[in-house]
């Protein structure tokens, strides 16, 4: 058979224009409307907003979570993260400089003024050299009612864990109970807990999914696989087991992640995309396996960033950054405080209807670089958290 021509459009010596060229128009349509060139960020639903700030520490707070207690929140915070941020591969640290572990707190939002209250973790624990925790979760035994806080822990110097701690609200102690590490389980972001007690382990160690948020952890290659490589996943850590199972493959900076025992939902962070999966779980000789099936996604105008699901009103809360290239130009700025403070954004979306809603849009003034949002139902109050400003903005609904 003859060769084709040499002037076909699909001839080898094309390929090599082909190719980059498809990469461009890839980044193009996946992080170009999410990096808010062109928006005019204008100020929504700030009015009955107060910013809560306390110790000098109790800043830079990247995730929060409901507690059980109407009214209270837990809040992991990085006083030090501008000087070392380990997920986007930026360090300003001196050579032999070490920078402060992070601290766990109980923040009482609804009391007037807000008790912000740290956490002590029992000395079996190190907590003191290099802990720097990042995506939280809590999570209470049907069983035992036993209250845990998950933590996702990013050492500087070391592998990256998840760590387990039983929580005494009176006392303000976490008991270390568990460290989860295992070298599927490299550059964690956010978990969401699985809280059915077949797939717990005889410890009450729940299994939890958990998001990689790139596959490279530093170099190069990190920065070009934020744009162009999908390289990012989620993983499941079986606790009947001990071992991590695989989720989904080939996301785009796999970020947040939340749902229930029934579904699973992730934040593609330069897709400006959340997908929607339901997790079918069959027991094989008593042993559970876990799968993933798609279902559907929504798209933002933003860089998503961590994501809590409602139940109650089948919502999906969703804080990010509306323009992701300021974003991104703020984390690599040293001097932070006199840098130009890009804007926070709150959505929320109806799962049944598939309906995005704008809950807070912040021209980054009052609050900067939103990362976390809450919906406490009871006392209708919206609680976010932030990347790198003091403590937490809390706004009536």
């Amino acid at each position: 058979m003859a060769p084709p021509p040499k002037d076909y459009w699909f001839h080898l010596k094309y390929w090599a224009y082909i190719i980059p060229a498809a990469y461009v128009v890839s980044f193009i349509y996946n992080f170009g409307p999410v990096t808010g060139i062109g928006r005019t960020i204008v100020d929504y639903n700030v009015d009955t907003c107060e910013k809560i700030s306390g110790p000098t520490d109790f800043n830079f707070c990247e995730d929060v979570v409901l507690s059980n207690v109407s009214g209270v929140a837990y809040t992991t915070c990085d006083p030090e993260r501008h000087l070392f941020n380990k997920v986007m591969g930026h360090h300003f640290l001196e050579e032999g400089q070490k920078a402060k572990s992070s601290d766990f707190w109980r923040v009482n939002y609804v009391e007037v003024p807000a008790s912000i209250e740290k956490f002590e973790i029992n000395k079996e624990f190190d907590s003191t050299s290099d802990f720097h925790p990042l995506g939280i979760t809590f999570d209470i035994n049907p069983d035992t009612k036993e209250q845990v806080l998950a933590s996702v822990n990013l050492p500087h110097y070391g592998d990256a864990s998840i760590e387990f701690f039983t929580v005494d609200d009176e006392s303000l102690t976490l008991t270390h109970k568990r460290t989860v590490r295992d070298p599927k389980i490299y550059n964690p972001n956010s978990i969401h807990i699985i809280n059915d007690v077949r797939l717990r382990a005889d410890d009450g160690t729940p299994s939890f999914f958990f998001t990689n948020d790139h596959y490279f952890s530093s170099g190069f290659l990190k920065k070009i696989e934020n744009y162009f490589l999908y390289l990012s996943n989620v993983g499941f850590y079986n606790a009947r087991t001990g071992k991590v199972e695989k989720g989904i493959n080939g996301l785009l900076f796999a970020n947040g992640i939340t749902g229930t025992d029934e579904f699973l939902f992730v934040a593609e962070t330069y897709r400006g995309t959340i997908k929607k999966y339901d997790i079918q779980i069959e027991f094989v000789d008593e042993v559970p396996q876990v799968r993933l099936n798609y279902v559907k996604e929504a798209f933002f105008y933003m860089a998503v960033d961590n994501l809590r699901y409602v139940p109650e009103k089948d919502l999906v809360v969703v804080a990010g950054h509306p323009k992701g290239i300021d974003a991104l130009v703020f984390m690599m700025v040293k001097d932070k405080v006199n840098a130009v403070k890009p804007p926070s954004q709150v959505d929320v979306w109806d799962v049944e209807s598939g309906e995005t809603k704008t809950l807070l849009v912040d021209n980054g003034e009052l609050f900067t670089t939103s990362t976390s949002g809450l919906i406490d139902l009871v006392n209708s109050k919206l609680i976010v958290s932030s990347l790198f400003d003091e403590g937490l903005l809390i706004c009536d609904l």
